[in-house]
């Protein structure tokens, strides 16, 4: 599918869900805000697993442009991911972005592969967390870890989202730099005091 000429930057953001925590408040306040400041910004959101809390809340008391994926979930096992895939490539088809900006594992997988497929120009990935030392169990971690391998191929820029220097977990664990582009610190530059 071919990317629309806007005047203003069109960007659409993926998370795989709304749950209690940060990525939650991140992705909806940075959106909304961008939308008031001349951005035309959408968020893309699937469902949260029934432990978890929801925040999607956020999205609805505010006007905030937004998109609910039903297949988009941590739960949805492989026939299910391949129809999150089809409905973010057919999202992103309708809404032709000059940005996808990805945040957390199965939106940055799948939104990563559906922007691939549309030929989107700009992939932006943002990582919530390190996933990579312990947080979930051996066998677990070691999937997640031959996606970001994967994904290190996918995407033009990161973003990180952490406080471990990227540089350390790319080389602990071989993701591969991205194609194209640099690493760029969460947050505004502050500069030392005299």
């Amino acid at each position: 599918c071919k990317m629309g000429n806007t005047k203003s930057l069109k960007i659409l953001r993926i998370i795989t869900r709304l749950n209690i925590g940060g990525p939650a408040q991140h992705v909806v306040f940075l959106t909304r805000g961008l939308n008031s400041d001349g951005f035309q910004s959408r968020l893309a959101f699937g469902a949260i697993d029934e432990s978890e809390g929801d925040m999607s809340y956020l999205v609805r008391e505010k006007e905030t442009a937004f998109t609910e994926v039903d297949f988009l979930k941590n739960e949805s096992g492989f026939l299910g991911n391949l129809k999150a895939l089809f409905q973010l490539y057919r999202l992103i088809c309708k809404e032709k972005p000059d940005i996808v900006h990805l945040h957390l594992l199965k939106a940055r997988f799948l939104g990563g592969l559906a922007a691939r497929f549309a030929r989107v120009p700009f992939v932006l990935e943002t990582l919530h967390g390190d996933l990579f030392a312990g947080y979930y169990g051996y066998l677990t971690t070691q999937a997640i870890l031959m996606a970001e391998r994967i994904l290190g191929h996918l995407h033009v820029l990161r973003e990180r989202g952490w406080h471990v220097p990227l540089r350390t977990v790319r080389v602990r664990d071989r993701i591969p730099q991205p194609q194209e582009g640099r690493l760029r610190p969460r947050g505004p530059r502050v500069h030392a005091l005299p």
